[in-house]
């Protein structure tokens, strides 16, 4: 990391750390006079620690903090490669609260917020730093806990959070091992799991619409956060931060609960709307096809209109297909045929011709695919279609 910054300093960029700012700020309320807490001071810096314990048996929305001695769909679902047996306490939901909304190196990470089960609940830490010049301290503290934790989840942190904390610590020429860490970014897996039934993805939308909890009234917008820090820096007065330690309290403990969510879903077959659709589509993609199967045929019993169910069928013969089972896969494209599915048509005109070298199904079902294009106005297929055609006229021994 040195090298790095030698490097930078070379090419004349001006490289500062916290540590070298100097912070002009009047007398004000201080932190521990609204926040529960205690300093910790070590080479003549101090961060403030806030430690909070939710019990197992506590709701968080429509979601009971339960305890989970393993997590058994990791490896299957979250993308979690080389841990076989990952556990709950293997986990560390974390969020940051940053002095700029960009992720630049002027960004300064000055409350870090965390939660991690344990034993006897879910408890919640968050490190902030009321002076710049005290950011050694404070990374030094965040690393200490990180370390004891083999997988990260976050919300959008391998966008933001990671990235600036990365910046962090070269900056202040502090090693670290984030890199080392398996990554869990629940924003992601949001997206894939709720993309037919929301449309923003946004923590707060996933909070109102899948955990159905309500922020209380001291919540504050996250792009506001910003603001009140330099505001406190510059006057000292540490009420608005209220808020903030708020708002980062809430955000690590939706991630934890939005987890045990999904984790739940998995186990209990409890979905709605199209989430059993979505699951398919994730299993599919990890290549667990069998698991794919079930969420697809799991989806086709429920109520849903006919491009849904269009898109499941879709899925399902795909999924089928590429374990082999082309009978059912056959089955599946002969039913979307009669609803006059392009794709369907195709997949049967290649089945006939290289699998059963029946030339003579295999041309009907590309004429009937032709007549489809056509009213699709799918002109780079219509164009495959009939070299198809015309390659098994040539076979059949037929002119036009």
């Amino acid at each position: 990391m040195n090298d790095i910054l030698k490097r930078l300093q070379e090419l004349g960029l001006k490289v500062d750390r916290a540590s070298n700012l100097e912070v002009k700020r009047s007398i004000g309320n201080n932190v521990d006079s609204f926040i529960p807490g205690e300093w910790v001071e070590s080479n003549n810096g101090r961060i403030y620690v806030v430690k909070q314990r939710v019990p197992y048996g506590s709701k968080h929305g429509n979601t009971t903090l339960k305890q989970h001695t393993s997590v058994k769909q990791t490896n299957d679902f979250w993308d979690v490669d080389g841990v076989l047996d990952l556990k709950m306490e293997d986990i560390v939901f974390l969020d940051t609260e940053t002095s700029s909304l960009s992720i630049g190196a002027g960004a300064l990470i000055f409350l870090f917020g965390c939660c991690y089960f344990d034993k006897e609940g879910l408890e919640v830490l968050q490190v902030f730093i009321e002076d710049p010049s005290h950011e050694t301290l404070f990374l030094t503290y965040i690393g200490n806990t990180l370390e004891k934790f083999k997988c990260l989840a976050t919300y959008n942190g391998k966008s933001f959070d990671i990235p600036v904390l990365r910046s962090r610590y070269i900056l202040n020429r502090i090693p670290h091992e984030l890199n080392g860490f398996l990554h869990i970014d629940l924003l992601h897996i949001s997206r894939r799991i709720w993309k037919y039934d929301l449309d923003s993805k946004k923590l707060s939308d996933i909070e109102k619409n899948v955990l159905q909890f309500t922020r209380g009234e001291e919540e504050i917008p996250g792009w506001l956060v910003p603001q009140i820090y330099q505001d406190f820096v510059q006057t000292g007065n540490a009420e608005p931060l209220k808020g903030v330690f708020y708002h980062n309290e809430i955000d690590v403990v939706s991630l934890a609960g939005l987890f045990l969510k999904i984790e739940n879903m998995l186990s209990s077959n409890q979905l709605q709307g199209n989430e059993p659709l979505s699951l398919g589509e994730i299993f599919h993609r990890a290549r667990k096809y069998e698991l794919a199967n079930e969420y697809y045929k799991k989806a086709l019993e429920y109520d849903s209109n006919d491009v849904i169910r269009e898109k499941t069928l879709v899925n399902l013969a795909y999924s089928l297909k590429k374990q082999g089972k082309l009978k059912e896969t056959c089955s599946i494209w002969e039913e979307l045929a009669q609803a006059e599915n392009l794709t369907a048509c195709v997949e049967l005109a290649k089945f006939h011709e290289h699998k059963e070298k029946d030339w003579v199904s295999a041309l009907e079902w590309t004429e009937k695919a032709i007549l489809i294009s056509e009213k699709l106005s799918a002109l780079r297929l219509r164009e495959e279609l009939a070299h198809r055609k015309s390659r098994l006229i040539l076979k059949l021994g037929k002119k036009e």
